[in-house]
């Protein structure tokens, strides 16, 4: 009879074991499927952030598809002049082409979009003296046929009516000032008729176009 107890108990002591063991290799599961849950959940963490940034970039590359557009239909324009430009949106100072009336090429120049609103084309810049102005009877005509009969008073053609007084088409002298001679590049009412200017830059736009800009 008491061997049948010991033996009962030595089973159920095995049993309890067996159980034991059961209950911790659950435990074991449990935890590992709670640390899958865990990186599971931080990628899809990942992945929607991953999500949102590339939706973000395809927003950005449809913003700039759109954009290259628009710059590409103002490429496609023609402009007379660099007001032209300015008013059509492009407002960096720099070289441009335009396409003038009557002229059968286009022809590059400098826009000038800062100084006071923006929209000059600079028809003339000096800085040192490359170029001579004192130009042949056809020359001056192909060059410069608008210009007022005064070279052979003055040197150099100019076309602003007071040449007496103004003459930035003159000689370039590397000095500041030619006190003995009027033949230099001057604007009397800036340093008197002596004073031949070190650099000169004429610029035009169409009237009111400070306003248009």
């Amino acid at each position: 009879m008491e061997t049948k107890h010991l033996k009962e108990l030595e089973d159920i002591r095995t049993e309890k074991d067996q159980l034991q063991q059961l209950v911790s290799h659950q435990s074991n599961t449990i935890e590992g499927l709670e640390k899958s849950l865990h990186v599971a959940s931080s990628n899809a963490s990942l992945l929607q952030q991953q999500q949102l940034q590339l939706l973000e970039s395809v927003q950005n590359l449809v913003s700039l598809v759109s954009e290259g557009k628009v710059l590409l239909k103002k490429e496609d324009r023609l402009f007379q002049d660099c007001m032209d430009i300015l008013q059509s949106g492009f407002n960096l100072s720099g070289v441009y082409t335009l396409h003038i009336n009557n002229l059968t090429e286009p022809k590059k120049a400098f826009c000038d979009m800062e100084t006071d609103g923006g929209g000059w084309t600079v028809i003339q810049r000096r800085i040192n003296g490359s170029v001579s102005f004192q130009k042949t009877w056809k020359e001056y005509k192909q060059v410069c046929y608008w210009c007022f009969p005064v070279t052979m008073a003055v040197s150099r053609c100019w076309w602003f009516d007071a040449c007496g007084q103004s003459n930035l088409n003159g000689i370039y002298y590397p000095a500041r000032h030619n006190m003995r001679k009027l033949n230099g590049i001057r604007w009397h009412y800036f340093q008197g008729p002596g004073y031949s200017l070190k650099a000169t830059r004429m610029m035009i736009r169409p009237s009111g176009g400070r306003e248009g800009a």
